[in-house]
């Protein structure tokens, strides 16, 4: 990632972004640099772009977020609802 060179080594990492746009990654290097979906991405990530906001939405207010999963969304199996131990002791009448 692109950053300022200084004469004294700062010891701290800072998010890199402008705008409100920001962007980390788990393992260094999985990002691409100056792009959103590349044809390859690093370590055999999928690109996927999730989008919350409504098409209905002027463009300046559109929130995006790109994302590399290690499968796409569509492969996950659905999520199993997990029973607490305060759901267990619930009464059924």
């Amino acid at each position: 990632m692109p950053t300022s060179q200084f004469p004294i080594d700062d010891p701290h990492s800072y998010l890199n972004g402008f705008g409100s746009y920001h962007e980390t990654e788990a393992v260094p290097g999985a990002l691409p640099i100056d792009q959103n979906s590349p044809q390859k991405p690093a370590y055999g990530l999928y690109a996927e772009k999730f989008s919350g906001t409504a098409f209905t939405a002027p463009r300046h207010e559109n929130l995006q977020t790109w994302l590399y999963r290690i499968l796409p969304a569509a492969t996950h199996r659905n999520f199993e609802v997990i029973p607490s131990e305060a759901h267990m002791m619930q009464k059924v009448y």
